[in-house]
């Protein structure tokens, strides 16, 4: 018979943990839906990126917001990404 602390520890096994979060990752990024391949201009490119953003957000986290707080928010978030992983 399992001890609370044993489910405890089964709840939290990170590869159990792990494969819920990469399926979650995974359906966020197949259910994002955009309008065209192209992006024309700036403002377009700012908006698709903080929906994308929100989007993987409220998927992976399970938010039920269903909207961004604030626009400006989630631009400043994207841009954090955008600059960790690419630099200046």
């Amino acid at each position: 018979m399992k001890t609370r602390l044993d489910k405890l520890l089964e709840s939290i096994d990170p590869a159990i943990t792990l494969d819920l979060i990469s399926s979650r990752v995974d359906e966020a990024l197949n259910s994002f839906n955009i309008k065209s391949a192209m992006i024309q201009n700036w403002g377009e490119f700012r908006n698709i990126l903080t929906d994308f953003h929100w989007h993987v957000q409220r998927t992976v986290l399970r938010n039920r917001l269903s909207h961004s707080p604030d626009s400006e928010i989630e631009w400043g978030r994207c841009c954090e990404i955008l600059l960790k992983e690419y630099g200046m």
